[in-house]
């Protein structure tokens, strides 16, 4: 499997953006975010009982709507 061209972002948050942006900043993809991109993004309530399930929920929700892969996180 070929590695995306295209990753979103799954989150709102801005200090979130930053940082995964800046954890992934060698990575070589177009990040699709809330503040580059006019979505679909979902509205995803966190029912996951730990921090994995809820970032999960975010993800797939994401990249379900957005029609690309999607990263997220649920660290608080």
């Amino acid at each position: 499997m070929a590695f995306p061209t295209r990753i979103a972002i799954a989150s709102r948050n801005p200090h979130k953006l930053r940082e995964i942006g800046r954890i992934c900043a060698d990575w070589p993809v177009e990040w699709w975010t809330v503040e580059n991109h006019p979505g679909p993004w979902p509205d995803v309530e966190e029912t996951g009982s730990t921090y994995l399930e809820n970032a999960l929920l975010k993800a797939r929700a994401g990249a379900a709507d957005l029609g690309e892969p999607a990263l997220a996180d649920d660290s608080g």
